[in-house]
């Protein structure tokens, strides 16, 4: 795992984060939830685990291009791979 990776995962569970913030509340106990919410989503420990268990479970984690991630995919489809 790589220092980007780890970055780009705790930018995108920060915007997860922003977005569970951004949806109203009905009441104290939803507002309280949603604060915890995302106090876990952007502590640096579950950073860390989801960025390693990311790359643990996506074969093509590091690639950053779709289109080669498709490529890949359909080479490896093509060689039994």
């Amino acid at each position: 795992m790589t220092s980007q990776q780890t970055i780009e995962m705790q930018e995108t569970m920060h915007i997860l984060a922003e977005y569970i913030l951004r949806q109203p509340c009905t009441s104290n106990r939803e507002k309280w939830l949603k604060g915890q919410i995302s106090e876990l989503l952007t502590s640096n420990n579950n950073v860390l685990f989801y960025a390693q268990r990311y790359e643990d479970e996506y074969e093509y984690a590091g690639v950053a291009n779709p289109y080669l991630v498709e490529m890949l995919k359909a080479y490896d489809d093509s060689v039994g791979g």
